[in-house]
C-alpha cells in the first residue's frame, strides 16, 4: 500500500511518499479463505464447496450432454482407525484423495464429504455408461499398499454413481451417489452401482422406521423373547437363547424388518443393553444349572464399556457369570482389536463363555 501526500507549508513540489508491505496479511486472508472452503486432511473441497461446484456445472451444461457424480466410500477405513489409530485412517484417505485427484486430473472435480467419503464431478457424459468406466478405472488403479505401523492395508473402494442433467439438484445427485455407494458396500464392496431410484424410497422408508425404533426404545416396547435350547435326546432344557422382539401397540413388527435398519444405525447396541438387565433378571428366576445365551452385535462388542456393562448387570441381578453365554457372528471377529480382545478376556475370565453364531455364513 502507497501514500503520496504534499507536506503542510512546503514552499517546492516536494513529495513525500509512505510504503507498507502487506503481502503477509494478503497471504493470510487467502489461506483463511482457503481453509473455510476445503477439507484440512485431504486439502480438496468440503461438502458446501462441491456442491457449489456441482451446482454451477449443472448450470452451464450442455442439453445433450449429461453431469455425473461419484461417491467413493474407502473400504475398512473404520477398521483401521480403531485397530491402528485416527493418524493412520488419516493418512490412507488423505493418499486415496492425491490418487484420485491424479487419475481425474483436476482437483477442481474432486472434494471430501462426510466421514470416508470422496466425491467426484464428472461434467459432459455423453452417457451415462462413462462414468462406469471411470468409476471402474478409480476402483482398478486407486488402492495400493500402504504400510501403517507395521502393518501392510491396501483397502478396496465401493463407489456409488448417480447421473444428472442441466437444472438438476445437485444435494439430490450427492444423495443419490451416497446411496448407490452404500449398495456397493452391501452387496460385497470393491464395486461399483449406480443409484436406482427404488433405493431412494427403501431408504426413506428405513429412515422412518429407524426413528419408530428409537420411539419404541424410549416407550418400552423391546422385549425379550426366550427360545428354548434342549439337550437331545432326554428332551432336557438346559438354556434359553434371549431373542429380542418388537411389540408395538399395533402388533409385532417382524425381526428381519427391523434388525437389519438397526444394525445399519447402529442402534443393534442400544437393543443389545436394553435387553440384558432384564435378560439376567429374568436368568435369576430360572433353575441352576441353566443357562441363557445373549446375542451381542459386531458394535456392541466394539463398545469400550461393554464388559464393565455386563459385570455390572449380572451383579445387579445376583446371576453368576458361569450361566452366561455370548455368542457373536463370525463377521464380528474379524475386526478384533486389543482393546475389544481385552473385554472378551475379562468376562471370560469371569465365567462367561463365547460362542460363535451363524458359523460358516
Amino acid at each position: 500500500a502507497s501514500h503520496l501526500h504534499v507536506a503542510p507549508g512546503a514552499k517546492t513540489n516536494m513529495l513525500v511518499g509512505s510504503l507498507r508491505d502487506i503481502g503477509d496479511e494478503v497471504a493470510a486472508r487467502q489461506e483463511l479463505a482457503h481453509a473455510v472452503g476445503h477439507d484440512l486432511v485431504t486439502g480438496l473441497a468440503n461438502r458446501h464447496s462441491t456442491i457449489n461446484r456441482l451446482e454451477a456445472r449443472l448450470a452451464s451444461q450442455q442439453a445433450n450432454r449429461s453431469v455425473g457424480v461419484l461417491c467413493i466410500g474407502i473400504d475398512s477405513l473404520t477398521a483401521i482407525n480403531d485397530a491402528i489409530s485416527h493418524t493412520a485412517g488419516d493418512r490412507v484417505l488423505a493418499a486415496t484423495a492425491a490418487r484420485v485427484v491424479g487419475l481425474i486430473g483436476d482437483a477442481d472435480l474432486v472434494g471430501r464429504g462426510s466421514g470416508n467419503e470422496l466425491h467426484v464431478i464428472l461434467p459432459g457424459l455423453r452417457a451415462p455408461a462413462d462414468a462406469g468406466l471411470t468409476a471402474e478405472k478409480l476402483r482398478r488403479d486407486v488402492p495400493h499398499p500402504m504400510n501403517l505401523a507395521g502393518q501392510q492395508v491396501a483397502p478396496t473402494l465401493s463407489i456409488g454413481i448417480a447421473t444428472g442433467a442441466r437444472g438438476d439438484d445437485a444435494e439430490r445427485l450427492l444423495r443419490d451417489a451416497a446411496l448407490a455407494m452404500r449398495q456397493a458396500k452391501q452387496k460385497g464392496r470393491n464395486r461399483f452401482e449406480y443409484f436406482d431410484p427404488q433405493v431412494g424410497i427403501e431408504a426413506l422408508s428405513q429412515l422412518q422406521l429407524e426413528a419408530d425404533i428409537r420411539s419404541g426404545l424410549q416407550a418400552g416396547e423391546f422385549v425379550p423373547w426366550f427360545q428354548p435350547i434342549v439337550e437331545l435326546p432326554s428332551g432336557t432344557v438346559v438354556g434359553y437363547e434371549a431373542l429380542v422382539r418388537w411389540i408395538r401397540p399395533d402388533g409385532p413388527v417382524d425381526a428381519w424388518r427391523f434388525l437389519p435398519v438397526a444394525e445399519r444405525g447402529l442402534l443393534i447396541t442400544e437393543l443389545d443393553l436394553a435387553m440384558l438387565p432384564t435378560v439376567l433378571r429374568r436368568l435369576a428366576e430360572t433353575a441352576e444349572g441353566v443357562f441363557m445365551s445373549v446375542n451381542v452385535a459386531a458394535s456392541t462388542l466394539r463398545r469400550p464399556t461393554y464388559a464393565d456393562e455386563v459385570l455390572s448387570a449380572a451383579a445387579g441381578a445376583g446371576v453368576s457369570l458361569d450361566r452366561l453365554h455370548l455368542e457373536v457372528t463370525e463377521t464380528a471377529l474379524l475386526d478384533v482389536t486389543p482393546q475389544v480382545r481385552a473385554g472378551m478376556e475379562r468376562l471370560a475370565a469371569a465365567g462367561a463363555s463365547w460362542y460363535v453364531d451363524d458359523f460358516g455364513t
